[in-house]
């Protein structure tokens, strides 16, 4: 069933088109407001429920909405989920179309359906607003103070040489695990993998070209090179890779560098491959950790099951202890 069949409440349908934003009701008249971001979103007064596509598109929408909700109560209740289609079939959707396809979308806090907006949803799409309204240009101090709230960072801080701006970007690029769901295997990061780069067809080639010759490989790989270079500079940092290893010495024994020690392992293994699956365990440690944080009241990141070390477990369970204190 529909999750707009419910009785006595008054919803309303948002999306961002164009630059103008769009809101239906339940007798789907479509309403059209432009400079909508200099507005105080008065039209949101007195509606229960108001339910929004997670696209970076809407992230400003987000988190005003999220804001505003938390100032005047008013909308009740804000929903968000994926549109479960492409970004070329998107940008070619209008919002008419987009509002008849939210109908065929359940319920699903744990996937990619419709879950309640929470202050993690804010941090994401906050930061993901600001990194698109300074797109091109250096990381805002801005940027990197939300980084630092996203459910995500831990995981981030945890690596030795994490690189901030590159997090910021990287988690910007991701908006929401959820929406990556795959049903056939059950997990959230094989499709992730796919979309950063480093995961399906030619991606050894891919990584193996990105490591030799950024210029080159920026131009070969346009659609991909950002969000991989995103996913290995988050963890690894910037600089040369393999400098960058052989400048560790004995700091690599230590519980914090699991990730480093997978890259150093089988020498004899072309390095290439030995950043792809370092990369890829870090994609399954950051999805697992935001997941965890985004999930009250369970515990879906078990690090003794996660890491080959005890001692790694070890340290990541003080190291969170320590972070949420800050926090």
């Amino acid at each position: 069933m529909s999750v707009f069949h419910a009785t006595g409440t008054r919803d309303l349908k948002v999306h961002v088109h164009g630059g103008k934003l769009y809101y239906s009701d339940e007798q789907s008249l479509i309403n059209e407001v432009d400079a909508w971001e200099s507005l105080s979103l008065d039209f949101l007064e007195g509606v229960d429920r108001v339910f929004v596509f997670g696209l970076p598109v809407n992230a400003r929408l987000l988190a005003t909405m999220w804001e505003r909700q938390r100032s005047t109560g008013s909308p009740r209740l804000v929903y968000v989920a994926s549109p479960g289609i492409s970004e070329k079939k998107l940008q070619r959707c209008l919002p008419p179309l987009l509002f008849r396809h939210m109908d065929a979308i359940e319920y699903g806090a744990g996937g990619p359906g419709w879950h309640r907006l929470t202050l993690h949803d804010r941090a994401s799409y906050a930061l993901v607003a600001e990194m698109a309204d300074n797109a091109g240009q250096e990381c805002s101090e801005k940027a990197l103070a939300l980084a630092a709230t996203h459910p995500a960072y831990p995981a981030v801080r945890f690596i030795p040489t994490h690189d901030d701006a590159a997090a910021a970007r990287l988690l910007a690029c991701v908006v929401d695990p959820r929406w990556f769901y795959d049903p056939a295997s059950g997990k959230f990061v094989t499709k992730l993998k796919e979309y950063l780069g480093v995961g399906g067809g030619d991606t050894n080639l891919r990584m193996q070209h990105y490591l030799e010759d950024h210029v080159a490989a920026a131009k070969m790989y346009r659609h991909y090179y950002p969000r991989l270079h995103a996913a290995v500079t988050a963890w690894l940092g910037v600089g040369q890779p393999l400098r960058k290893l052989g400048l560790l010495g004995t700091a690599v024994e230590r519980p914090e560098y699991f990730l480093h020690r997978l890259a150093l392992q089988h020498a004899e293994a072309p390095f290439h491959l030995r950043i792809l699956r370092a990369t890829r365990v870090f994609l399954c440690f950051l999805v697992d950790v935001w997941l965890d944080n985004i999930t009250p009241h369970r515990e879906l990141f078990v690090p003794e099951y996660f890491f080959a070390e005890p001692a790694a477990a070890t340290a990541w369970r003080k190291f969170a202890a320590v972070f949420r204190g800050q926090g």
